[in-house]
């Protein structure tokens, strides 16, 4: 946690610029689906860092004002959604980064994601599975089987709800 010299925590960021922060967020996302569609590689660790800036603005927020933006964060996770759903179309299983309990770094929003479909994922001390498609999944992490011919969909869920 972050304190000034004097000990005491910064200040709450203002709804406005918790809101700022959201945007750059939702931006960035817009941006990455579009260079997904050139067929150009997306970096997505400025993407990570700046999700969690913001999720943690917005919680720094008192409740009555982080209602003020839930709307936002709302958004955002949609669209983080569609861009796993973009890059897993694309890269199949090698889109998803596995969920680790001895990772000393949060969850990403994806691991959440796979996280809340009950799918487990393999130690990192394990070896990845090979590219070529040849990969033995345990059930409940298998990718979802899928035919070229036809349009993906992604999963559909409840919607989520927050109490900021």
């Amino acid at each position: 946690m972050n304190h000034s010299p004097t000990g005491s925590p910064p200040p709450a960021p203002s709804v406005a610029q918790t809101r700022a922060a959201i945007l750059d967020v939702a931006r960035m996302i817009s941006e990455a689906r579009s260079k997904m569609v050139a067929g150009e590689m997306v970096a997505l660790a400025d993407l990570e860092h700046r999700c969690r800036l913001a999720c943690q603005m917005a919680t720094r927020l008192p409740p009555p004002l982080g209602r003020q933006v839930r709307s936002d964060l709302e958004a955002v996770l949609y669209d983080l959604d569609a861009l796993e759903t973009d890059m897993t179309q694309r890269f199949g299983a090698l889109a998803r980064r596995p969920l680790t309990d001895d990772s000393p770094r949060p969850l990403t929003v994806g691991a959440a994601y796979q996280a809340g479909l009950g799918r487990t994922a393999r130690p990192r001390s394990a070896a990845p599975p090979p590219v070529d498609g040849t990969a033995s999944y345990p059930p409940s992490a298998a990718p979802p089987a899928s035919d070229p011919t036809e349009p993906h969909t992604a999963p559909t869920s409840p919607r989520r709800s927050w109490t900021l």
